[in-house]
């Protein structure tokens, strides 16, 4: 049974699958750190202030069609 597992693990879909994973982890916390340490302040700069968390886009004339860029 060990060794049919063995086999399984080797074969090659399991550790593609385990790089995978951890290259979105590291992926996803360069993303993050990315967007807080230059994005967010750029926003804050070029909106005027040095908070972001009540920036939002419009998108039409409906109050509900906004994007909130501060999120």
């Amino acid at each position: 049974m060990l060794k049919g597992f063995k086999e399984f693990l080797l074969r090659g879909n399991i550790v593609d699958l385990a790089v995978a994973v951890v290259i979105g982890t590291a992926f996803t916390a360069l993303v993050a750190s990315f967007t807080s340490n230059v994005i967010n302040p750029l926003i804050a700069r070029l909106g005027g202030g040095g908070d972001v968390a009540g920036l939002y886009i419009k998108l039409g004339d409906s109050e509900e069609t906004w994007i909130n860029v501060g999120a």
